[in-house]
């Protein structure tokens, strides 16, 4: 005879478990469905043959090539007609299959995921963006590593899903690579003027206290030229780097707001203001200018930029 309790014990529990096979994936992915060499991808859940519809996953890199050491925003784009939710995974190694850099999520849409040495990043349950036609886009920051590796390549899979609240072939699974040499380019280190290397910004003196802003001056501070965004801040806290590039107060870091060739504006950060303070400008690759030495006066602290 059948024992009724456990029946109903077996069927309660099996409930109890069917949302979380049915939409733990919306909570983004798990490591090693990136499509990588030694990686699955999200056709081990939602079946299907990868790269059979009539959409796409892109990777955009902003430039030609990465600097050892700095930051870069990486852009995953997955696109299909016929979807309404999406879901991603993405990974960088090197030629050896060894893992390349560090990600970071810039918004709540992305997550940063691991493997033991392996990283990842991938979507969260606000950035499947439930209903979205068409396509959806993935912001996410990729850090270099600190030395040349040769070309780093990112693998992507992209899951354009039809939103009917399970995995099935109904979703659409796209995968992609990119690969991304080292820079030839010598990376230059940074000198700082001789002559008023540091001057307060608005009263344009040279002297500073903590919470004011500062520009500094001088040659190869910066590869590129731009100011912050709000991709650059994690939360509500400025970027203490911009594209690799930083500032070091006592070595305590700066928050940067402006990098270039020539200059850089940055505000002081909570400091010992009853003696001098260092000053020195790191750059990607580890590269760091010579110190120089800045009397801290008291000088009216300012929000302004």
């Amino acid at each position: 005879m059948i024992n009724n309790t456990l029946v109903k014990l077996s069927l309660l529990t099996l409930t109890a478990f069917l949302p979380v096979a049915l939409f733990g994936h919306s909570a983004g992915a798990d490591p090693g469905f990136s499509g990588a060499p030694g990686d699955s991808t999200c056709v081990a859940c939602h079946g299907g043959t990868p790269n059979t519809g009539s959409g796409s996953v892109a990777i955009n890199f902003p430039q030609g090539s990465y600097t050892p050491g700095a930051t870069y925003k990486v852009t995953v784009t997955v696109a299909d007609p016929t979807a309404l939710r999406w879901g991603f995974e993405i990974t960088a190694r090197t030629s050896a299959n060894l893992q390349a850099g560090t990600f970071a999520p810039v918004d709540a849409l992305t997550q940063a995921i691991s493997d033991s040495s392996l990283l990842y990043e991938t979507h969260t349950s606000t950035g499947t963006r439930r209903g979205t036609p068409v396509s959806a886009a993935f912001d996410l920051n990729w850090t270099a590593p600190a030395t040349a590796v040769g070309d780093v390549t990112f693998y992507a899979a992209g899951n354009a899903a039809n939103n009917n609240g399970g995995p099935d072939p109904g979703d659409k699974i796209y995968m992609t690579q990119l690969a991304v040499p080292a820079s030839s380019s010598p990376v230059n280190t940074p000198t700082m003027r001789a002559d008023q290397p540091v001057l307060q910004s608005f009263s344009e003196l040279p002297k500073m206290s903590p919470g004011t802003w500062i520009e500094l001056y001088g040659t190869n501070l910066s590869a590129t030229t731009r100011q912050w965004q709000d991709s650059d801040f994690q939360g509500n806290t400025a970027p203490t780097q911009l594209d690799g590039v930083g500032v070091l107060i006592d070595d305590v870091p700066a928050f940067v707001y402006y990098i270039s060739n020539t200059q850089i504006n940055v505000q002081v950060p909570n400091i010992n203001t009853t003696g001098d303070s260092t000053i020195v400008i790191t750059g990607p690759g580890g590269v760091r200018s010579a110190p120089i030495t800045m009397a801290d006066k008291p000088a009216c602290s300012t929000s302004r930029i």
